[in-house]
């Protein structure tokens, strides 16, 4: 199997965070989806660095006899905890949020420079046609 990039792991990552924003997200579900997007996880160092992010972005709450509270998370604990589902932070949620429209600004941003440019185009050689057809007549 060829290897995928991993420009856009952490992207992957947060779109997984948002789809399943209701019900939680375990660790393992997101090891699963991503090896089906063709990551190599078996890489120590990509195996670490999803940790890393996971824990960064994700909160887990746990019902106690207080009501629910979040517990503070981190790579170890998180080997307890791979099959609990857990919640995107607001700030990861953000992040992916402000990506999204970032997108969305570069392709207005395109479409816009290209309306100057037929404008441009448009005033430029419009003229010299229209003045080519007078000299004609």
């Amino acid at each position: 199997m060829c290897k995928k990039s991993y420009k856009k792991l952490y992207l992957h990552i947060l779109k997984a965070g948002i789809k399943k924003l209701g019900s939680g997200l375990s660790y393992n579900e997101l090891i699963s989806e991503l090896k089906k997007k063709g990551y190599d996880i078996d890489n120590d160092c990509i195996d670490k660095a999803i940790k890393h992010w996971f824990v960064d972005s994700f909160a887990h709450y746990d019902n106690t006899e207080n009501g629910t509270e979040q517990i503070e998370m981190d790579t170890v604990k998180l080997e307890n905890h791979k099959y609990c589902g857990c919640i995107l932070k607001g700030k990861s949620c953000l992040a992916y949020l402000e990506y999204q429209n970032s997108r969305r600004t570069l392709k207005a941003t395109g479409i816009a420079a290209l309306i100057a440019l037929i404008a441009l185009l448009y005033t430029v050689f419009g003229n010299c046609l229209i003045n080519l057809i007078k000299n004609l007549l």
